[in-house]
């Protein structure tokens, strides 16, 4: 195989994946699916086939591509990737794996009985900085983990809830869904381990939505780790990973660290990958000069290596970089914060 011919189905989130598989040389863009003006104008932009239903664009190019891209609603990710492993199609499906842990199982399940390749696109595990911020935790650098905070706060414009899924809790709307659970899978690689319990709160004063807008949570690791997470998608903040990370040139970029990481010997803020430590055993503590500095790092496109890493999988030069099973897991983690917000009581992750 050369060049695996892919279909992107759904041109919002999926416009990044569908433009890199465009001008890349590494894939072909065969089709897309999409039902908006905005699909519309994205698909003659790339100049790509449009067709307007799922089972319209897999009846006509089903036969033809390799792997398909799912950048759909959660809802939608069981029944599409079920049609998609009927026909053999590869299926790279962009978090979470899906809304319910049931769906997450049908889903691996019909992949292993068809027998393509299933993956799940948790892209930040693609990205050199958290990557280098794995290698460090995970090292010892900052000695054994103690604690780590997480912000995740901005200000997302009225025009992005008129997506009805977005507001509607059963489709998978929400920002716990929609961005919590980025952080919770990228706590989980960071540090090398996963969440073992959780204690939530959720409010919606900002819109009054059905569903959340702001949440806090407490959580405990498997390492003994403790931790907070605090999310919001309303209120006015360069404290959020897509900011601050600058991977993504349609997000306003600020050089603010979301993410702190707490260890016995050290201390780490992410994505800016400043490092703090004593650097005399014989002058630690607080009455003394902390050192730090910036761990080096080199600049990637975390979806771009994720698309091509897909490519790869097809062409079985790689394996899955994250599974459907390893998927889940985080998925478990956001149903614990869900439950515990729900009952009101901490909640062990299953």
């Amino acid at each position: 195989m050369s060049k695996p011919k892919l279909a992107v189905f759904g041109l919002h989130h999926g416009f990044k994946h569908a433009s890199d598989i465009r001008y890349g040389d590494f894939a072909e863009l065969v089709a897309a699916c999409g039902d908006t003006d905005l699909s519309r104008q994205r698909a003659a932009q790339l100049g790509v086939p449009l067709h307007e239903t799922i089972d319209g664009c897999l009846d006509a190019v089903g036969s033809r591509i390799d792997g398909a891209v799912l950048a759909l609603p959660n809802d939608l990710h069981w029944p599409v990737t079920r049609e998609c492993a009927r026909r053999g199609i590869n299926v790279l499906v962009e978090k979470p794996i899906a809304g319910t842990v049931e769906d997450a199982n049908r889903m691996i399940e019909a992949a292993d009985k068809a027998g393509v390749k299933f993956l799940v696109g948790h892209h930040r595990r693609f990205s050199a900085k958290l990557r280098r911020a794995r290698q460090e935790i995970t090292g010892g650098g900052i000695g054994r983990l103690v604690g780590a905070n997480v912000m995740w706060v901005a200000k997302k414009p009225d025009p992005y809830f008129q997506a009805e899924w977005r507001v509607t809790p059963e489709k998978g709307g929400g920002p716990l869904l929609i961005n919590t659970i980025h952080d919770i899978d990228d706590l989980r690689f960071a540090t090398g381990q996963d969440i073992s319990w959780v204690f939530a709160k959720a409010v919606n004063i900002v819109r009054g939505n059905r569903v959340e807008d702001t949440v806090s949570i407490s959580f405990g690791t498997t390492g003994g780790a403790v931790g907070t997470i605090f999310v919001s998608d309303g209120v006015p903040s360069p404290w959020f990973y897509e900011s601050n990370a600058r991977e993504n040139l349609v997000f306003a970029m600020s050089f603010d660290n979301s993410y702190f990481f707490f260890g016995t010997t050290g201390s780490l803020a992410f994505p800016n990958l400043r490092k703090y430590w004593y650097d005399d055993p014989a002058m630690v503590g607080w009455n003394y000069q902390i050192k730090d500095e910036a761990l080096p790092v080199p600049a990637v496109d975390p979806m771009t290596e994720e698309i091509i890493h897909f490519c790869k999988v097809i062409k079985g030069e790689e394996k899955p970089f994250v599974t459907g099973p390893d998927a889940t897991v985080t998925l478990k983690a956001i149903n614990a914060v869900k439950k515990s917000i729900a009952e009101g009581v901490p909640v062990e992750v299953e």
